[in-house]
Formats: C-alpha cells, structure tokens, sequence
C-alpha cells in the first residue's frame, strides 16, 4: 500500500511541476534551437509579423502565415471576416508572408499602396513566373475587399507586379524564414522611401548575426531596438 501511494504522490508532483512550466522556458528553448541552426519555425515568423504591425499600426499591417494559405485553398470567403476590424486601405503597406510547399520555403508580398505596386520576395530569386500568380491573386483579394469594406470598386490602374529576381546571390543560401523577417524588416524601416531593396547579404551581416539580432527583437517584443538588422 506505502508503495502505491509514494508512487501516486510522485506522479502528483510530476504533475504539478508540469503545470507551473514557465511558457517562457519553452520560447528560450526555441530561440536557441534557432540559433543552433534550425530554421525559423512558423509561430516565430507569426510573432515577427505581429512586431511588424506594432512598429507602426498606422502604417503598417502584415498577415500571419494562415492568411495566403486559406486564402488560396478556400478563396475570399474563407478569410474576409479576418479584417472586419482593420482598415487594411488605410495602410502604406501591407505584408503576407506565403510558403510554397513545392519548394518548402517561404517568400513575401510586399503590397505598397503608395506607388501601387505588389512586389514578390524570395531568397532564391525565382524568376517572374514565380509571383505573378500570387501577386494577381493579392490583387483580386484587394478588389474584394474593398468592394466588401467601401461599397466602391477597387481602382486597379496603373497597379504593377514587380518579381524581385535580382538579388544578390548570398540570400539564396539563407534560412527563407529569415530571409522574410529581414525584408518586412527593411520595408518597415523605410516606408517612405521607394520600394527598392537596397540591402545585400554582405550589408546585412552574416545569417547567424541577423538571426541573433532577430531573435533579441522578439525577446524584447520591439523592433525599435534595433535601427537596422
């Protein structure tokens, strides 16, 4: 009988430590796996997205990893409740992080309402081909949801894709989750500038030193300390 109850009593124990893990505890354990060499993980890309749109909301606004995917897969109906309470038109720009199982990484639309231009984003430099058919894709859904919000169609002259395939040649060997981070990074720094991406794998750093600075902005929940990754 003792030995039943030391054993259920430390089956408790057990228990109650699990329950008071610190879920701090498991963040740290994820950010030094990163730093370790894995690959970002979608629920820090997800928490990169939220710190984009916190640097400035008046500006700004980035989709989580969900949004293309439903978006795609199930079309408008899927995803149009997911702004009813943000004015998405009322932005500079906008960011939606897409990832392309074919090639298992991840690329970015970049959606400037300033110059009216949708730009696709990939470590690889993918070619046109690439993005064109999620940059119509973003399109129609800006005609939909403007209709959706305004009551008005959605003007779409003079709107252009841009595939951005010239990129120097160190991303291509880089993380793609990081790689999406340092660009929406970049273009928050810099919306009222042009929509060109100045920085290089040699400007920028080395991967593992973008990913420790990445990684510092998340612990700290800001992007503001740090003037440039």
């Amino acid at each position: 009988m003792d030995i039943w109850i030391n054993r259920i009593s430390a089956l408790k124990r057990k228990k109650n430590q699990s329950d008071r893990t610190d879920p701090n505890d498991e963040s740290e354990k994820m950010y030094q796996e990163i730093l370790n060499g894995s690959c970002l993980p979608e629920t820090i890309i997800n928490k990169y997205m939220e710190l984009i749109t916190k640097f400035s909301p008046n500006t700004l606004y980035a989709f989580n990893t969900n949004f293309f995917t439903a978006l795609s897969d199930h079309g408008y109906s899927r995803i149009h409740r997911w702004t009813k309470n943000v004015d998405i038109f009322s932005k500079e720009r906008l960011f939606i992080p897409i990832y392309i199982k074919p090639k298992r990484m991840w690329s970015l639309i970049n959606v400037n309402f300033q110059d009216r231009s949708i730009r696709y984003y990939d470590s690889v430099g993918s070619g046109y081909r690439g993005g064109m058919r999620y940059q119509k894709l973003i399109l129609k859904y800006l005609k939909l949801e403007y209709l959706m919000r305004k009551q008005k169609f959605f003007c779409t002259t003079r709107w252009k894709y841009i595939n951005v395939n010239n990129l120097h040649y160190g991303f291509k060997f880089w993380d793609s989750g990081i790689f999406v981070c340092l660009v929406a990074h970049h273009f928050a720094r810099n919306t009222s500038k042009d929509a060109k991406l100045t920085i290089t794998s040699k400007s920028v750093g080395s991967q593992e030193n973008v990913k420790e600075k990445l990684i510092l902005q998340l612990k700290k929940n800001s992007l503001k300390i740090l003037q440039k990754i």
